[in-house]
């Protein structure tokens, strides 16, 4: 998992986005976006806070 982060801030950026858009997908298809819903969909979101620190950090 470190060789993630030696790929550059904007591929990981997109990574994260798409990840957030496949769980969100998921869940919709699965649960629709009632509280069990968004409730799967927080690993993709701490994967998204996980794989782009940078944004959250405000460097």
């Amino acid at each position: 998992m470190k060789k993630i982060f030696q790929l550059p801030q904007g591929v990981r950026i997109l990574l994260g986005a798409l990840s957030l858009l496949a769980g969100l997908g998921l869940t919709w298809a699965l649960f629709g976006l009632d509280g069990f819903g968004l409730l799967v969909l927080l690993p993709f979101a701490a994967f998204f806070i996980w794989v782009s620190p940078e944004l959250w950090r405000g460097k």
